[in-house]
């Protein structure tokens, strides 16, 4: 209706076109159509479909939308169709004027209708009106640009940072578990490293990316604080000259051990493998009175040391 008027001819009523309020912003529309029109995209839900008729008619681009409404014991009381191109909009629905459920949850019939108004309304009105062209898409707007972020390439909108609420920060990992260190976690196997932390803009939750396979969302899951450490003690058997047995007596504590180290006055001698609890011995070169010193390591990177004073006999 553009206007109403009376016996006199007055005006009573007169449409206007009011001035358009823009609702959402440009980038965002274009964005929204671009998920919209992806039909590779739309094959996760519907498979080859999403290639068919309806969602992908020829030489004309479209951007669409399914939907259904269901009675609340999951039967489908209708199904519809939108679709949008540069030219006309359209919309199409089935279902029963009295509510009851459809025999078929098939969109088919939605998608054949659409298909074929969309084709025929396009080629025979729009084209030769001038107001459409084979394959024309919505015009992109001035901001969107293509970048590549965790390795794929995809549009975003101007405003978009990868950086924002990106900052680095220092944690403390366990070597042996790959996740945050606790209280219990050994200072051998403890390691600093730089993680990247992001905060979600919605939640306000810091996350934390870590490096090298490290998680930097669980704790330490090894380490416990009542864990028993290996031990050694360290005995010297015979000599010959400077040539002498140095003997390791191991005990194993929680955890397999790992390898043992002999060092003599601050230089390492010998590094053993060792399996288990027991004595192992080892001959190395002291020269005068020296302190040996053996250190048990175990696969959770607990130690345990012993020493004693080296003095040949004759000295």
């Amino acid at each position: 209706m553009l206007e109403v008027r009376n016996s006199s001819n007055e005006v009573l009523k007169k449409w206007e076109d009011p001035k358009p309020k823009q609702v959402v912003d440009p980038q965002v529309a274009y964005m929204i159509s671009s998920i919209l029109s992806d039909a590779q995209a739309r094959t996760i839900t519907f498979g080859s479909q999403a290639f068919g008729f309806g969602f992908v008619v020829p030489n004309v681009w479209t951007a669409s939308k399914t939907g259904t409404t269901e009675n609340g014991s999951g039967q489908a009381k209708d199904s519809w169709l939108m679709n949008y191109s540069p030219a006309v909009a359209t919309g199409v629905w089935m279902g029963n004027h009295d509510g009851r459920p459809l025999t078929s949850s098939d969109n088919s019939v939605v998608r054949r209708v659409s298909h074929d108004y969309t084709e025929a309304v396009h080629t025979q009105v729009y084209q030769p009106d001038g107001a459409w062209q084979p394959n024309q898409q919505v015009d992109r707007p001035e901001g969107i640009k293509d970048m590549v972020v965790n390795g794929r390439r995809d549009i975003y909108p101007s405003w978009f940072d990868q950086n924002a609420g990106r900052t680095s920060e220092k944690l403390t990992f366990d070597k042996v578990s790959k996740k945050k260190a606790i209280d219990c976690t050994p200072d051998a196997a403890r390691i600093e490293m730089d993680v990247l932390k992001t905060t979600d803009p919605i939640t306000k939750q810091p996350a934390y990316i870590a490096p090298d396979g490290y998680d930097a969302s669980k704790d330490d899951d090894i380490h416990r604080c009542e864990d028993v450490k290996p031990s050694v003690n360290v005995t010297v058997g015979k000599s010959d000259g400077n040539q002498v047995e140095i003997i390791a007596n191991v005990t194993q504590g929680t955890h397999a051990l790992s390898v043992l180290r002999i060092q003599v006055g601050g230089n390492l001698v010998a590094e053993v493998p060792v399996g288990g609890s027991g004595s192992y011995s080892t001959t190395a070169t002291v020269n005068g009175s020296q302190s040996i010193t053996a250190t048990v390591e175990d696969q959770a990177l607990y130690t345990g040391s012993g020493s004693r004073e080296y003095k040949p006999k004759d000295d």
